[in-house]
Parts: C-alpha cells; structure tokens; sequence
C-alpha cells in the first residue's frame, strides 16, 4: 500500500462504506440461530453441500457468542482484499488509470447486492473470504489460458472447490470470470481456451460435488430439500417460465431499492458495440449479460437478489472496458452514487429496525409481566414500518416480529430474537382463535390468564 498510492484510496473507500455497520451492530434473520443453535445451522449447511462454508467458521470459530462487530470489520477486510483482487485482473492485461480503477471497482464495493449479502452476518465472513479465493482464481485461469501452464490449472481447481462448497452462486461468478479472461485473450486460440475452461469447471464441479457426497454419507447427514424444492421445472413448465422472465424483468428495471438500472445500462452498452462489432468478443460479452441468471434458468428457480452477485462484478468489468466511451464514465458516476444513496439508506433502515426490534421485545416482556416463568404466545405479525420510517431490501429491514414460517409467526426466531437480549421467557404455540381489543402497541393487545400471555401484534 505504501508504493500503491491506487491501494490507500481503495481502502479508504471500503472503510467509510463499512463504517457505518461496523459502529452501529446489529443483526437480522439467521444470525439468531448461529448464535444460540451453530451445530444445527453448519449440519444443515453440510447437508446443502455447503461444506466449505461450514469447515471455514468451524476453523475460524467464528460461532456461537461471536463478536457481531468482530464479523463485520473482517468481512470488510475481506471486501478491500477481493475488491484489490479484481481491480488486478481488470487490469492484467493493459496499462493503470488510476480514476478509471477505482470507479469502476466502487460499483462492486457499494452494490446494494452485496450490501444484502452480507447482511446475513453468520457467512457474511466466509462469503467475502471465498471471494477473494474466486478473484484469484480468475487471475489462475488468465495465466493458465495463456502461458499453459498446468499448475495455473490446478491451483484453480482447488480455489473454486472452496468456493463452490462455500456458496453455490460462485458457479455463475467464476463463469463470468472465465468469459472475461476468454474476452481478453481472443487474440489466442479461441477454440482451445474455450475448451481448457470448460474442463476446469468440469474437473471442479465434480470434484466439489463428490467430496460434498461423501462427507454427508460419512457424517450421516439428510440431504436437505431446500436446493431441489427450488427445482421449478420439474412443478409446471408454465409457471417457471412466466416467472424466470418476470425476474429478468425486475433486473432489467432495477425493480425494487436493491436492483437499480445498471444492468439495463450494460445491454445497451454491449448492444451498441455488438452492433459495430460483429467479431468474437461481441459473443463473449452477450453471454456475460446472460450469467448472471444462469443457475437459476438451469434449474427453473426464483430469483433470490442477494445470489446475484455476478451481478456487480458484471457491472464493473464493462464499464471498466467502455470507460472511454462517451458519456460512460459520467453514467458510472451517477450510478455509484445511486448505489451509495440506495446502501445507505437500507443500512440506516435496518439499524433502526433492529433497534426497533428491541423496543418491541423489551415492551412485550414489560407489559406480559416481566416473569421469566411466563409462557407468551404471538399472534399476527408487526411490521417495521408500522413503527419506523425505513425502505426494505430484500430481507434488510424486516422485522424479526414479520417473518413467517409454514403460515404462522416464525415464534422460535422470535424467541431467539428476544433471548439473546436478555428477554428470558417460555415459547409455546397455540392456534386458538381469541378476540384481542386491539393490537400492538395499543392497550388491549395482550390477554394474561395466570402464567400465560397471549399477544397481538396485528394483520
């Protein structure tokens, strides 16, 4: 850093973004269960061929009572080291510019994508470590497509291992990595690169897919249903289709506070040079556009925004190579500071969410009696902006008082929500119909028979 002038402004960066959450602590949906239940969170991870996320916190002991903003200054470490990463493969192959590097690297630090990613504090670590792993490996798979060197190959092969039991959406991300190193290097034989990069990820997947089956057989752990019920086409054809378009629409149209238009702008950037460029990159870049949504067209499931981070990555490579196009890099900056406004306003909005979620718990606790013999039973939901003023992400900003589980309240988030603040009471369930007077947080809200407490939080 102190002979790369380009490095200390790229820290800086990351350092006032991740200021904000690293001060302020907080946690949402998840992190509850890491906390009080680690061994049932990493078994199920294992069974979802997660093992690398799994064996990584197991190695940093990064569970049970963790520090919360221990988990968020090293993910943002990590995110300075990756974000160092990138910017080194955008510019493997041509001279620095050292404006031109770091605003388009500022859309992978800033993406309200990201931001959503990590705000799943329990892997937010692993993840961002794993993507440093994945930022080398793209430089592994540059030098191996173009010097031919086996070992490139197989230090590759291990890195996406790693990877790929850390996080599933990393086969998408090393795809777009493999298709930018195959773009810079279409000057070589195409057909041969083209070919050694699919036998990596080959050799990859399955070695990955392999070592996942026989650490669930030799631990004896149930495969979970979570990835195959996320398998559309095997539902209705139909259905799957009309709702695979319907997301790529959302993306399309920046559709919601986390998406926003950058991607419409890199179709119509790649559009343009498509249309005076009929030549090999052109097909490179037209099938970067499509990554991104590659597992979930494959296997027919939903979108899930956090999973795209392709997505930014996307964003910044084209930019980056269109940089001295006109009109792009005043594009570029408008949207950053989209994506600054947008990430801001959603970690400001959780924090008060999580704050909020306190006052919740801590009044409930008052008003039933504050008796840790008491059994509370929750009806309905409470949601934060019936409280506070906020915009919701994808999962940021959502009351753990709103969460729905199998049709009901999600009570025993709830009750770890409430138990790690020192809000000690029993749980039960009861379906029972009864007749509140009101709702939260108006009198009438509670009905208290002996050591029971039923309470309404609303519609």
């Amino acid at each position: 850093m102190k002979k790369n002038r380009e490095l200390i402004i790229l820290f800086i960066i990351v350092l006032l973004f991740g200021l904000y959450k690293i001060i302020n602590v907080s946690f949402s949906y998840d992190t509850d269960v890491i906390i009080l239940n680690p061994k049932y969170i990493m078994l199920s991870w294992i069974g979802l061929m997660r093992y690398g996320l799994t064996f990584i916190k197991y190695v940093l002991h990064l569970y049970g009572n963790v520090n919360i903003r221990l988990l968020n200054i090293l993910t943002y470490v990590n995110v300075f080291i990756y974000s160092a990463v990138f910017l080194k493969f955008l510019s493997v192959d041509g001279k620095k510019n050292i404006w031109k590097d770091i605003l388009t690297v500022m859309l992978v630090i800033t993406s309200p994508i990201l931001l959503e990613q990590y705000n799943f504090t329990l892997q937010s670590v692993e993840v961002s470590f794993s993507m440093i792993l994945m930022m080398i490996s793209f430089i592994t798979t540059y030098k191996y497509l173009k010097d031919n060197k086996i070992g490139y190959a197989c230090i590759t092969i291990l890195l996406l291992i790693v990877c790929f039991s850390t996080y599933q959406s990393f086969v998408n991300l090393y795809i777009l990595g493999v298709l930018i190193s195959l773009y810079k290097l279409s000057s070589y034989d195409n057909k041969k690169n083209i070919t050694r990069s699919i036998i990596i990820f080959m050799i990859s997947f399955i070695l990955y897919y392999l070592i996942g089956k026989v650490i669930i057989n030799i631990m004896n752990i149930d495969t979970t249903a979570y990835l195959t019920s996320k398998i559309g086409w095997l539902d209705s054809f139909k259905d799957t289709l009309f709702g695979i378009g319907k997301d790529f629409v959302k993306v399309l149209i920046g559709y919601g506070h986390v998406l926003n238009l950058g991607y419409l702008l890199c179709v119509i950037i790649v559009i343009g040079y498509i249309i005076k460029n009929k030549n090999i990159k052109s097909i490179y870049l037209l099938f970067m556009l499509l990554v991104p949504f590659l597992l979930n067209t494959l296997t027919g499931s939903r979108i899930v925004i956090r999973s795209l981070f392709t997505i930014p990555f996307l964003y910044s490579f084209i930019f980056y190579e269109f940089f001295d196009k006109k009109y792009v890099k005043y594009i570029l900056i408008v949207l950053i500071i989209s994506q600054l406004i947008n990430s801001y306003l959603l970690l400001i909005g959780d924090y008060h969410r999580y704050l909020n979620d306190i006052s919740i718990g801590e009044k409930i606790y008052n008003d039933c009696g504050s008796n840790k013999d008491i059994t509370i039973y929750i009806y309905g939901v409470e949601k934060s902006e019936e409280n506070i003023s906020l915009i919701k992400g994808e999962v940021m900003g959502y009351s753990y008082y709103e969460w729905f589980e199998l049709g009901h309240p999600s009570y025993e988030r709830i009750h770890n929500f409430m138990i790690i603040h020192n809000i000690e009471y029993n749980i039960d369930n009861d379906y029972n119909a009864l007749s509140f007077d009101n709702e939260y947080p108006n009198n009438g809200y509670i009905i208290k028979e002996g050591n029971k407490c039923y309470v309404n939080l609303g519609d």
